[in-house]
């Protein structure tokens, strides 16, 4: 890792007047050679500086080809290293930008991780949509012990910001307050392995069109059972476009036609009744986990924010772990519905699309 005072282009110092100290510049191999022919006395032939070139090493054999036992992400990397050790303590926000603990501008570069985050290891397109009560997202996005490699490999090539995909589904998809701890505690020992390859992470609570069950990813399926939704009826009614989850018999023109989903019946009631169903649908009401009887609006948020605080719990003081997307791309559902506004993809490009 860098010093306080390198010039590494990644790194510049904030609110720091400081000079920077630049090191003197190495001779240049061919300057050396002239000076010795200046310096040289006792000699009669002059050596040109082609022939005092040494001959270039082999390129060098990385040590995963013939290092016995070798293991994964234990040679040295280019990459960034994002632990404590190497930050001097941490990632912290600082007006616009992360700084580590030495007041650098942090250039964090990284991947998704992952895709295969939005479906459970069990989910099974035939049979679509099961019973939901019984998945897991349990190696997802890769089993524990295969970890290693991937991290490894991931810091060989830069990517040393990962950006952690959860979906409410994988917590919560038992029923209300019913956690799946084994989930949780999956993860917990996967972002631990972090900082050992100087990566770090923030996790982002991932939906598209709300639901698996309404041809996305994200919230759990009771979710829509509470709000009156019969999942085996949903795609024969044409509430949702379906074909992505029950895998295949769609041709190359479907695809990428997920968007069209916000904007059919299911998705958009799902995020109506979330932000706005105290004036939408005032008069639909659960019971709470107090035996309280409360709008779905208050229900729906309250179920979600006691499942952050359990991810929170599970993961939040782990060193490789910088923050968290609390929802990605929240869609307002018919909330300001207008003629005169739209989004091309959602609204307007895709929405052609029939069962």
């Amino acid at each position: 890792m860098s010093t306080p005072s390198s010039l590494d282009s990644s790194f510049i110092i904030v609110d720091d007047d400081r000079p920077l100290q630049v090191p003197a510049p190495a001779p240049s191999p061919l300057s050396q050679v002239e000076s010795s022919r200046v310096e040289s006395t006792s000699t009669t032939t002059t050596t040109t500086a082609v022939e005092k070139e040494q001959k270039p090493e082999p390129p060098a054999t990385h040590p995963s080809l013939d290092t016995p036992n070798y293991t994964p992400g234990s040679s040295p990397s280019y990459a960034h290293d994002w632990s404590r050790t190497a930050t001097g303590g941490g990632i912290f926000m600082d007006g616009r930008h992360f700084v580590d603990a030495y007041g650098r501008v942090c250039n964090l570069r990284g991947v998704n991780l992952s895709g295969s985050s939005k479906t459970p290891t069990d989910h099974d397109h035939e049979n679509f949509p099961g019973d939901h009560l019984i998945v897991t997202f349990v190696g997802r996005p890769f089993p524990l012990e295969e970890a290693p490699e991937h991290f490894a490999r991931l810091r060989r090539w830069g990517l040393t910001f990962i950006r952690f995909l959860v979906t409410w589904e994988a917590v919560e998809h038992a029923g209300p307050g019913i956690y799946d701890t084994a989930y949780l505690s999956y993860i917990r020992s996967l972002l631990s392995l972090l900082p050992a390859y100087g990566l770090s992470a923030f996790i982002s609570m991932h939906q598209d069109v709300w639901s698996r069950y309404s041809g996305g990813s994200g919230a759990p399926a009771w979710t829509l059972e509470l709000v009156g939704f019969d999942l085996h009826a949903i795609e024969e009614s044409g509430g949702a476009w379906l074909h992505g989850q029950r895998g295949g018999g769609h041709v190359e023109a479907e695809r990428g036609l997920w968007p069209c989903g916000y904007h059919k019946l299911v998705a958009s009631t799902m995020s109506t009744c979330f932000w706005a169903g105290d004036v939408y649908t005032p008069k639909l009401r659960v019971k709470n986990k107090h035996d309280q009887e409360v709008s779905i609006q208050q229900f729906l948020q309250n179920c979600f924010l006691d499942m952050w605080d359990m991810v929170a719990r599970a993961v939040g003081d782990l060193e490789g772990v910088v923050g968290f997307q609390m929802i990605n791309e929240p869609h307002p559902g018919y909330v300001n519905a207008s003629m005169h506004g739209f989004n091309y993809n959602t609204d307007l490009h895709l929405s052609h699309i029939r069962e």
